[in-house]
């Protein structure tokens, strides 16, 4: 398995374009073309991450909220634990990945808890697609206003529901059944 990340904070200049490609998937990142209208912390708070592997790619985005730290964390724990498996590892049924991908979320969530004191507050959104080739699937997954769109030749479509609220991770402790309610996962046809 192969992997980039771009961290926000080393792509603080406005108008400039950070970008990093693999042998079958790319990821790109800018702090935008104009100044923030709004207080923050960090310039840049983003991180994209792309990763490929011998059964598929997948791409994910992370929007930290007041500081970078908690995306940083957030795609940095699902690097390091989770996507070998899910790039790697053998065919599942749609229902054993939402599982996945649930419990992966939660173990995201535990992990920017445990980088952070209490009194900091991290938090982050969270949108990631995976494809499988090899099994003809699409496993898509958001959570907060982090949008996922899937380009084809004749159209690009938004494969997931906007969420009424945003939600973040990091926030506080969650269980599986709580994170279920605020977290969007769809395993569908890759075709």
């Amino acid at each position: 398995m192969k992997a980039v990340l771009l961290a926000g904070r080393e792509h603080a200049e406005v108008g400039a374009v950070g970008e990093q490609a693999l042998a079958r998937v790319a990821v790109a990142l800018s702090r935008g073309g104009d100044e923030k209208r709004y207080d923050y912390v960090d310039p840049n708070e983003d991180v994209a991450l792309a990763a490929e592997g011998s059964r598929g790619v997948l791409v994910a985005v992370a929007d930290g909220h007041w500081v970078h730290r908690a995306a940083e964390v957030a795609l940095g724990h699902l690097r390091g634990a989770h996507i070998g498996a899910w790039l790697e590892g053998a065919e599942r049924s749609p229902e054993s990945w939402y599982q996945e991908l649930l419990h992966a979320l939660v173990s995201v969530n535990d992990a920017i808890l445990a980088a952070h004191t209490a009194s900091e507050n991290p938090r982050t959104t969270l949108a990631l697609a995976l494809a499988r080739p090899t099994d003809g699937l699409l496993i898509a997954a958001s959570v907060g206003d982090s949008h996922l769109f899937v380009a084809g030749e004749q159209q690009v479509v938004e494969p997931l529901s906007r969420q009424r609220q945003s939600k973040f991770l990091g926030h506080e402790p969650r269980k599986p059944s709580q994170l279920a309610r605020d977290v969007r996962i769809e395993v569908q046809p890759l075709g």
